[in-house]
């Protein structure tokens, strides 16, 4: 069966006997498309085609134990905390990113107190030996310069956006293939889980969902549009004087493009977060912002020495959450210049450990725009048009492009001075086409088309029992909300068994359209619940058993040795 968004379209409209009328009508049936998948993905999440997720789970480590070996102390900043770390230790913080926000802290302070914070950013000043450094959410107050106990550790993990049901048993990736129940957070709670500061640990057997975490998302749209670079050219055609730009430099061809970014916090392990253009995975991404003005290629273009038209490189400028969170700390405010950052800015200063990442759609290609240059040895070298990636689909949906640090400089405005000077700004991408604007680790040359746009609504946490007293790696079955649809051939994600069902979803809200039809709607929606009563005793879990747990705890789950076939 074909479960394409045209193929479903199609169906409703020979059910309902109508026939296109063009786009606004196509629009308005595919909206009771989606709203029937969202209706259906809420109702009978089992109907919706499962996602495989991970999680890596990081044991808690005392900074007494023999091989870490570790103390800390507040600093100047209030928002950041010092590591001091014995010669003899084998122990160091991970600083890629993977810690950040995931990992938390005791501390016991001065009184005998212990004081919980959540890490904002790891990382460490470069140094042989270096020093490890942590920002944190809220302020550490303590003026004394003692050296401190602390427990690093990780309360819960995260899976991705737009989860809507975890399948269970969850499974532990090791010999033992342990499998991981899922209990209520009542149960949790009557059984006095997780236990106080967290100290038993073993092999996690239980399961439960948590709070509810949402990062705040962008309200203005990114600004975008080009860069001057000179003023006085002459024009090759007419000899008059004008502007010229900072150019595209290819080899991704020119085109239309519209613009959004999201701020997004920590990283997921590259084994199972890393896309082809090298980005890593957010364990917290925000909403988008609201969409840019278009930047058309078409429009947007300058002289060659040849008289051909060369379309201009693209500066998409976001609004800085670090600076609104309070991770600047310097009372001169952003200081630019050459020997940005300067040395006596605070500590916190860029450490807030959210990062800005971009999303660009192509609406238009212009497969024949640019210098048609034959000769490799002509003066400026641009990449001939034949040459260029100008069968790239314009098919409206949003990849990732970039990710940036809010407080880091813009390389290319600082590289290539438009108007005889750097352009020194934050929070701000220049897009060229080409590798060579590439942040590091990073290969900026087109939009990730394994990276689409999701809009998502938050994210649940999800805690174990025990804590893990090593680290693992967890496989997941999940069931998430569905990605945006926008092109015909978009699959809609439903199981063929419940396709029927999901398409007199979709009638019902059809029959909506013209306002006049309830009876339309009702007859659709019973013929809905018949047929997803039908796909429930098909496929649902109808046993009714209930595994019984004693009020007094947990019963252990244990694994008496391996099995194995003679």
């Amino acid at each position: 069966m074909d479960t394409s968004l045209k193929a479903a379209r199609t169906y409703l409209f020979d059910d309902r006997s109508w026939a296109s009328t063009g786009k606004t009508l196509d629009g308005r049936v595919n909206n009771c498309l989606l709203r029937a998948l969202r209706e259906i993905a809420g109702e009978v999440p089992e109907a919706l085609v499962p996602e495989d997720s991970h999680a890596h789970i990081r044991k808690s480590r005392q900074g007494s134990d023999s091989d870490v070996d570790a103390t800390i102390t507040n600093t100047a900043d209030m928002k950041v905390l010092k590591f001091t770390i014995a010669a003899s230790s084998t122990w160091v913080p991970t600083v890629d990113g993977t810690w950040d926000g995931v990992m938390h802290l005791d501390i016991t302070d001065p009184a005998g107190r212990v004081r919980r914070r959540q890490s904002r950013e790891w990382w460490s000043d470069g140094a042989t030996p270096a020093t490890y450094y942590v920002s944190i959410d809220r302020p550490w107050f303590n003026t004394g310069s003692a050296p401190l106990e602390f427990r690093v550790y990780q309360p819960e993990f995260f899976l991705p956006a737009n989860t809507t049901e975890v399948l269970t048993p969850l499974r532990l990736f090791d010999e033992s293939e342990q499998m991981v129940g899922q209990i209520s957070s009542g149960t949790a709670r009557r059984n006095a889980l997780p236990d106080y500061q967290m100290t038993v640990s073993s092999k996690p057997t239980d399961f439960w969902r948590g709070r509810f975490f949402q990062m705040p998302s962008p309200t203005e749209a990114p600004r975008v549009g080009p860069v001057l670079k000179d003023k006085d050219v002459r024009d090759p055609d007419n000899g008059s004087m004008y502007g010229r730009y900072l150019s595209w430099a290819g080899p991704v061809q020119e085109g239309e493009f519209e613009f959004c970014y999201t701020y997004a916090w920590g990283r997921v392990e590259a084994e199972w977060g890393e896309s082809m253009g090298d980005f890593k995975d957010a364990v917290w991404e925000s909403a988008p912002s609201p969409i840019s003005a278009p930047f058309d290629h078409g429009k947007e273009f300058d002289k060659s020495h040849t008289g051909e038209e060369i379309g201009r490189a693209i500066v998409i400028e976001c609004s800085n959450l670090e600076e609104m969170l309070d991770f600047v700390g310097d009372p001169l405010g952003i200081r630019l210049g050459s020997g940005y950052p300067q040395a006596d800015v605070p500590l916190r200063f860029g450490r807030s450990g959210v990062k800005i990442r971009i999303y660009a759609r192509r609406t238009q290609t212009y497969p024949d725009h640019g210098l048609a240059v034959t000769d490799a040895t002509v003066t400026p070298k641009i990449i001939q048009a034949t040459h260029r990636l100008n069968r790239t689909e314009a098919d409206g949906k949003f990849y990732m492009l970039a990710e940036l640090d809010p407080l880091a400089l813009d390389p290319v405005l600082a590289a290539v001075p438009p108007m005889a000077a750097a352009v020194y700004k934050v929070s701000t991408f220049t897009w060229r086409g080409a590798p060579t604007n590439a942040t590091a680790g990073q290969n900026n040359l087109a939009p990730d088309p394994t990276r689409q746009l999701r809009k998502t609504t938050g994210y649940y946490a999800y805690h174990l029992w025990p804590l893990p007293d090593q680290d693992y790696d967890l496989d997941i079955s999940t069931l998430r909300q569905p990605k945006e649809l926008v092109n015909d051939n978009d699959q809609l994600p439903i199981k063929q068994e419940a396709f029927e069902a999901f398409l007199e979803l979709a009638l019902a809200y059809m029959s909506r359209l013209d306002g006049v039809d309830q009876s339309s709607e009702m007859k659709h929606r019973h013929l809905y619940k018949g047929l997803v009563k039908r796909f429930k005793s098909q496929h649902g879990d109808n046993n009714g058993i209930v595994e019984n747990s004693p009020w007094g705890g947990i019963r252990p789950t244990f694994r008496y040795g391996s099995f194995q076939e003679g």
